[in-house]
């Protein structure tokens, strides 16, 4: 009742214009633009998403075949050396455990989400390390019962979609987007 005044009453005063002013809509939209404008800015330097990648200045779509292949097998081969650190491991299964059961207890419902990567590094990634990472998730999902999304799963994601070749640029972050979307309109 008293926006309505407030609106009203300013319309008579003011005229339309006062209207576009207070038109919180506009305002809202107008200052998250600016601040996305100077985060983005300041973060990326003025650089599209695609050149901020671990490529550095080249796009994954311009590489050779060959150039692909070696670069995913070093990044994934750098991942695939973090399996040697069980007690790492053993600590940050913990505390995820532990924190899916603050979650339960606060009735947040948790969605975990398993980002993918190009099919050049997949292919370079451990066999053992995926099935240990699949292991625990099963075995906090039974404690937790928390869902779960796999995007690795999602025809629609493909090496196009990337950054690099496990960071996701501007088409596929709309991908997963979409996804999340939908998902968590069911």
């Amino acid at each position: 009742m008293i926006s309505w005044f407030f609106k009203e009453s300013l319309r008579d005063i003011f005229g339309q214009d006062i209207c576009y002013i207070f038109n919180l809509d506009l305002i809202y939209r107008h200052f998250a633009r600016l601040l996305f404008n100077s985060y983005y800015s300041s973060y990326f330097k003025f650089k599209p998403r695609e050149l901020c990648s671990l490529l550095g200045d080249k796009r994954l779509s311009s590489l050779t075949m060959y150039e692909k292949l070696t670069l995913a097998k070093n990044r994934a081969e750098h991942h695939n050396r973090a399996i040697k650190y069980k007690e790492t491991k053993e600590e940050n299964t913990r505390i995820l455990s532990d924190f899916l059961e603050y979650l339960k207890k606060k009735n947040v419902k948790v969605v975990i989400v398993n980002f993918t990567a190009t099919s050049y590094y997949r292919q370079f990634l451990k066999d053992h390390f995926v099935e240990e990472y699949k292991e625990i998730i099963t075995r906090l999902r039974e404690i937790h019962n928390f869902d779960f999304i796999d995007l690795n799963e999602y025809s629609c994601i493909n090496d196009n979609d990337f950054t690099d070749f496990d960071h996701f640029g501007d088409s596929g972050a709309i991908k997963v987007s979409e996804i999340l979307n939908q998902y968590l309109k069911t």
